[in-house]
C-alpha cells in the first residue's frame, strides 16, 4: 500500500470515529489510548501503525497517543508494548458518559487510570458481577453496596466487606479507593462530589455495549483472556438469537409491549428494555416513543400487542440477584390477565403474557432474558434454546456458584415456566 492510500485509509478511520461520537449509539470501538489502529485489541498491529505514523506515512487516529501526552513520538510505542505484555503503570481509556440513563446523548472523556489498582469501589451490583466474571480477585474490592452484602447467598464472598448506601460519597471517600466504577449516566455526579478520585463509568447492562464495556475492563484489570473466554460465551449466545430472527421480515414479528413493574410504564426508544425486546425479534409497540414512558392502556388496546412481557420487581432489593416466588410471578401475570381493558388484546386473549424477574431483563443476565424472550416469541424457531441452562452454565463458569444452583434455589426468574408456556 503507498503512503497516499494510507493517509487515506487513516483518515477515513479517524472520519468513522469522529463521526460515532455524534451518533445516537457510538460504533464502540475499544476506546484505549494505544489502540491507534482502532479495532478491538491492542498487538503489535498496533505497534506498527505508530511507527508509521512517526514516519509520516500514516495519520494518527484519536488513540495513537498511547502514553496521552498529546504528542506522537517513541514513548507511544513504549507504552503499547508495556500494555501488550501487561506492564502498564497507567492506562488512559476513553468513557462514554449520558446525561440520563435513558439519553442517546453520547460524550467521550478520557479517564487516566494508575496502576497497579488495589482498591475497587464498584457502585452498584452490575460492576461486581461483571468483575466476578472477569474473574478478579475478590480482596481487590474495596467495599459494595449495603444491598450486595445482604444477598450472601448469591455473594458469599463479600459478608465482612464495609458497605456503603447510595450516594454515601463520605463513605466511599473513606474506604480510600483508587478506582471507583459508576453507571455512564452517574459519571459527571460522581467526578463532581469524589474529588481527587479516579472515576470510570460502565453499564454493564446494555447489550450494544457490554462486549465493548467487558473487553475494555479485561484491560483495566489486566484480565483480557478472560474478558474474551466470556465474550465467546455471551456471543455464542446472542449471535445464535440474531442470526435466526435476521431471517424473519419485519411484518412478521411479533408485536410485544413491555411493562415494568409500574403499570403502563413501558420502554421506549432509547431504553434499554426496548433494546432488549428489538434483540430477541420483537416490533415494541411504543418504539416511535423515547425513554420511559408511562403510557395510556387505550393505546396500548390500540395498538394490540400479540405478547405482553411484564417485569416484575421484587420487594427486596436483595432478591433482585435471587428471582422470586413462583407465587408473585403468577400473581402479577393474572393481574394483567384480569385487567377488563386488555380483555380484548391478542396477547391476553391468546394467553401469551410472560413475567420475568431478577437482573435477568435488566443488567448483566440480560442475555439470558433475550433468550427467554425470543423462545417466548418464536417458539418453533427456538425448539433448541435452553435459556434455563444457558443461565446455570454462567452462574457456573462466570460467577463461581453451585452448578445446581438454580435447581435448589427457590428463587424464579419467569413465569410460565416454559414447559408450561
Amino acid at each position: 500500500m503507498n503512503r497516499s492510500w494510507k493517509i487515506i485509509l487513516a483518515l477515513l478511520i479517524t472520519l468513522t470515529a469522529s463521526i460515532s461520537g455524534l451518533c445516537a449509539e457510538p460504533d464502540f470501538t475499544l476506546g484505549i489510548f494505544g489502540n491507534a489502529n482502532m479495532d478491538d485489541t491492542i498487538d503489535e498491529n498496533d505497534v506498527a501503525y505508530v511507527e508509521d505514523v512517526i514516519k509520516g506515512t500514516n495519520v494518527a487516529t484519536n488513540l495513537s497517543d498511547a502514553n496521552y501526552d498529546g504528542k506522537i513520538d517513541e514513548n507511544d510505542i513504549t507504552q503499547i508494548k508495556a500494555i501488550i505484555d501487561g506492564k502498564e503503570k497507567e492506562l488512559t481509556v476513553n468513557i462514554y458518559t449520558r446525561p440520563s440513563m435513558g439519553s442517546e446523548d453520547i460524550t467521550e472523556v478520557p479517564v487516566t487510570i494508575h496502576k497497579p489498582i488495589e482498591r475497587i469501589i464498584p457502585a452498584v451490583m452490575y460492576h461486581v458481577i461483571t468483575m466476578r466474571a472477569l474473574g478478579l480477585d475478590a480482596k481487590k474490592i474495596a467495599g459494595v453496596r449495603n444491598n450486595i452484602k445482604e444477598a450472601d447467598e448469591y455473594f458469599p464472598e463479600f459478608n465482612k466487606l464495609p458497605t456503603f448506601a447510595n450516594g454515601d460519597y463520605e463513605a466511599i471517600l473513606s474506604l480510600n479507593p483508587d478506582l471507583v466504577i459508576v453507571d455512564t449516566s452517574k459519571f459527571d455526579e460522581n467526578a463532581k462530589n469524589l474529588p481527587n478520585t479516579t472515576i470510570v463509568a460502565f453499564d454493564c447492562w446494555r447489550p450494544s455495549t457490554y462486549v465493548d464495556e467487558i473487553r475494555t475492563l479485561g484491560y483495566i484489570f489486566d484480565k483480557e483472556e478472560n474478558a474474551e473466554e466470556f465474550i465467546k460465551f455471551y456471543k455464542n449466545v446472542m449471535d445464535t438469537i440474531k442470526e435466526r430472527i435476521e431471517k424473519i421480515p419485519d411484518s412478521d414479528r411479533s408485536k410485544v409491549f413491555f411493562e415494568s413493574w409500574t403499570p403502563y410504564n413501558t420502554g421506549a426508544k432509547g431504553s434499554g428494555y426496548h433494546e432488549k425486546v428489538t434483540m430477541a425479534g420483537g416490533n415494541n409497540i411504543f418504539a416511535d416513543l423515547s425513554d420511559y414512558p408511562t403510557v395510556d392502556p387505550e393505546e396500548v388496546m390500540k395498538r394490540n400487542p400479540d405478547i405482553i412481557i411484564k417485569y416484575l420487581k421484587a420487594q427486596d432489593d436483595h432478591v433482585y440477584y435471587l428471582g422470586t416466588n413462583e407465587s408473585d410471578l403468577a400473581d402479577a401475570r393474572d393481574e394483567i390477565m384480569n385487567r377488563p381493558e386488555l380483555s380484548q388484546v391478542d396477547a391476553v386473549k391468546n394467553g401469551r403474557v410472560y413475567v420475568t424477574t431478577g437482573d435477568i431483563i435488566g443488567a448483566t443476565r440480560h442475555f439470558i432474558s433475550i433468550a427467554y424472550m425470543a423462545k417466548w416469541f418464536y417458539p418453533e424457531l427456538f425448539k433448541d434454546l435452553n435459556p434455563e441452562a444457558i443461565h446455570q452454565e454462567y452462574l457456573t463458569r462466570f460467577q463461581g456458584l453451585p452448578d445446581d444452583f438454580l435447581e435448589t434455589h427457590e428463587g424464579r426468574f419467569v413465569y410460565p415456566p416454559l414447559n408450561e408456556s
